[in-house]
């Protein structure tokens, strides 16, 4: 039977699958719709996938930016906290107290939390809130100072008063002046801000609770100081010896009791050709060093100073400011150009000139630790305290005269006796695991120097993390700003603890271990963030991975030595092993080049090495 179709008749159309829509330009048109539809889909995608990055990103700039907010707003309590120390009515500050009573007539806001301390919380951007708290603080537990360093060191005796088993440094803002080696309280300040930056979306909630989270902290400290002025003598010039004083024609000294004063059996000053109206006094236990006078050394007297320069042209005003501390280290000369004049306390490491002419008008204190060439017109009231030789004359029908004047000394007195900084913002040393504090750059340490002095060797349970300490450092200090900088700082810290745990008695070796392993894990970091650390890579491994070779030193000798029936030998030495082997892919890596795999495979090194010891006993 044949199944050809009859001529003239359309073949069956074939079968659509149930449910699927009919397109007018066929199979097709069915690809571009879905290709259309895909792309929309893709295209949402991506757009909202940028919103999102777009949006961490810029949670990631506010997080960024938030450090260095802290920074700021710990700086921002340290001034708060400043002045308040100026603002007491008793001086010098016994107890640092800030008041809150609301309820006072006029009413005293001075902090938040007056059991705390100075405590301020305010915002700073929509949803952005701050706090810094400058705590009132405790002092550090008193020791033994064995070895008579001035610093705590492992295994000295200390009392230990709050009963933690360690002992704890001073801590918030107290007074040091014991600890800065002053008589008596409140000479000397410790300020200490903490500050924290937080995220605050939910306004009914506290800081820190919740979504609440703080992102960002910082702590800054400071010292502020009483400056004291106690002339060695109440007179109008004071001199280191009498012999050394020339009074010459139309020089006129005058007070109203001694005009003249110097040390004992120094000879007596020569006034004949001058104007003397007051006693010239021999004083016995005469005192004119700037230790006496001020209370401070010189470098702690520049950086209490106003002004404090180097630079006596260019650097010292015409006119000073009042009641302003001036110190010049150098020669310095007054004339017509640049008189003497205002109401301040002057201090000159140098000679000072006053040329003829200059019509210089002075009040308050000059101390002169040099010569002193006066010449007319010239008026000095106050007292003037030299060192050298005193020599002051007159010309023509013009004077040159000092005048003694307790109630100026006496303003001085007043006004340089509130608190002056006396050191730079910085950031507070950390603290190490035993609660020591980090006090300066070598710590000195009941192992201390690293290698047997009798044989050269490694001694058991430590490692040279000092080289690595000094290099870390020599570096910042020769690239403040690099990048890395605060993964350099926490490597150099991540040391010193491990040092410090190697101090132990018995040493903590495997804790000691784990820091070395921090220690170069920012390493990597710093390297990861760009900082040039090739030739510090060389210091810090100290050639073929020096540190590391100390540190495996050690821990064969550990294993070695182990006899105890718990111990996996063979495991520790499977994971010194590997420790081995890691550290010769980190040479292959620095010769390469490639820091940040370098410090990954040292950092994977140390960590083998902390496992071997977990295996002994």
């Amino acid at each position: 039977m044949s199944t050809q179709q009859p001529t003239g008749t359309r073949a069956a159309a074939p079968l659509r699958s149930p449910g699927r829509p009919r397109c007018p330009h066929g199979e097709r048109g069915f690809i571009v719709i879905w290709a259309v539809m895909s792309l929309m889909l893709i295209a949402g995608i991506i757009v909202a996938g940028s919103d999102e990055f777009a949006a961490l990103d810029s949670i990631s700039q506010t997080d960024y930016a938030a450090g260095g907010q802290a920074q700021s707003i710990a700086e921002a309590g340290l001034v708060d906290a400043y002045a308040w120390m100026r603002r007491q009515p008793t001086q010098p500050v016994a107890a640092f107290t800030p008041q809150l009573d609301l309820s006072a007539a006029p009413e005293i806001n001075e902090t938040e939390d007056p059991s705390r301390g100075l405590v301020r919380t305010f915002e700073i951007a929509p949803s952005l809130w701050a706090r810094y708290e400058v705590l009132r603080g405790t002092p550090p537990e008193s020791y033994t100072d064995a070895n008579g360093n001035g610093v705590f060191d492992a295994g000295e005796e200390y009392n230990d008063t709050n009963g933690d088993g360690k002992r704890t440094p001073g801590q918030g803002t107290r007074d040091v002046s014991s600890e800065r080696g002053l008589p008596g309280t409140g000479t000397v300040w410790l300020l200490e801000s903490v500050a924290r930056v937080f995220r605050r979306p939910n306004a009914s909630l506290p800081l820190g609770v919740g979504p609440n989270r703080q992102i960002g902290g910082a702590k800054m400290a400071t010292e502020v100081r009483r400056l004291n002025i106690v002339p060695p003598a109440a007179a109008a010039l004071c001199s280191r010896r009498g012999d050394r004083v020339s009074i010459g024609s139309r020089g006129r000294i005058r007070a109203k009791t001694t005009a003249i004063a110097h040390a004992e059996s120094t000879g007596s000053p020569n006034t004949s050709g001058g104007e003397v109206p007051g006693a010239k006094a021999s004083v016995p236990g005469y005192k004119d060093y700037v230790e006496d006078v001020f209370g401070v050394d010189w470098t702690t007297l520049r950086s209490m100073a106003d002004i404090s320069t180097s630079d006596p042209v260019e650097g010292v005003p015409a006119k000073l400011a009042d009641f302003a501390l001036v110190v010049i280290s150098g020669d310095v000369v007054f004339d017509e150009a640049r008189p003497l004049r205002g109401t301040a306390l002057v201090i000159v490491q140098g000679n000072v000139t006053i040329a003829s002419g200059s019509n210089s008008f002075f009040n308050g204190v000059l101390y002169v630790d040099g010569n002193l060439t006066a010449r007319a017109p010239a008026y000095l009231r106050g007292v003037v305290i030299c060192t050298g030789t005193s020599d002051v004359r007159g010309s023509g029908g013009d004077y040159c005269e000092i005048e003694h004047d307790p109630d100026t000394i006496g303003m001085l007195q007043v006004k340089m006796g509130q608190y002056r900084y006396t050191k730079s913002r910085y950031i507070p040393a950390p603290k190490f695991e035993d609660g020591r504090a980090n006090e300066s750059i070598t710590i000195r340490t009941a192992i201390d120097p690293l290698l047997n002095p009798e044989d050269g060797s490694v001694p058991e349970g430590n490692f040279a993390t000092d080289d690595m300490i000094d290099a870390i450092e020599s570096f910042l200090l020769a690239n403040p700003t690099t990048p890395g900088l605060r993964q350099l700082g926490i490597a150099d810290l991540r040391l010193r603890e491990a040092r410090n745990l190697l101090t132990r008695d018995p040493p903590n070796r495997e804790a000691a271990l784990a820091k070395l392993k921090d220690a170069f894990k920012k390493l990597k970091e710093a390297a990861g963030k760009g900082a040039d650390i090739a030739e510090l890579l060389g210091e810090v491994v100290g050639g073929p991975g020096k540190v590391l070779d100390d540190a495996l030193s050690m821990t064969t000798a550990r294993i070695d030595a182990s006899t105890a029936d718990a111990s996996d030998v063979e495991g520790a030495q499977a994971d010194l092993a590997r420790a081995t082997e890691r550290m010769a892919e980190a040479a292959q890596h620095a010769a390469a080049g490639a820091l940040k795999d370098a410090f990954d495979s040292y950092e994977d090194a140390a960590d083998s090495l902390k496992k071997a010891l977990g295996h002994i006993e």
